[in-house]
């Protein structure tokens, strides 16, 4: 199976993206706690993101975007560790990996979300 990329899952609601997780999944007997987890972790920021001023759609492809980008920067950060020669340096290399994709996709965030950033309430989003 292809796995989406996060710019990908934007596109998505929480049931389709569960539904992706759900396909990874070999143990199925786990499947009920993990999507219980993911379920309640999901809603909770979205409940966070709406209180400084989202909407409930853009609060929610928020937060399945971002649990899609923390599991690529963490798929490019081991990749970066194993790419490098000298064992000493892989937790640098993973370190530095995952700074440069943080970085990345901080001015992403920037861009897309400039819009809703300007409509929420003054000093809500330097809280």
């Amino acid at each position: 199976m292809q796995l989406q990329m996060y710019w990908e899952v934007q596109y998505m609601n929480m049931h389709d993206y569960l539904m992706t997780v759900s396909e990874q999944i070999r143990c199925r007997r786990a499947w009920p706690m993990i999507e219980k987890e993911l379920r309640d972790h999901i809603e909770d920021q979205k409940i966070d993101c709406m209180a400084e001023g989202m909407t409930e759609k853009e609060a929610e492809t928020l937060r399945i975007a971002e649990l899609e980008w923390m599991k690529e920067r963490d798929q490019a950060a081991a990749r970066a560790a194993e790419a490098s020669p000298v064992p000493q340096n892989q937790t640098l290399e993973s370190r530095r990996a995952m700074a440069e994709e943080t970085r990345v996709r901080c001015y992403e965030l920037m861009e897309e979300y400039e819009e809703i950033l300007e409509r929420m309430p003054d000093g809500a989003a330097s809280e």
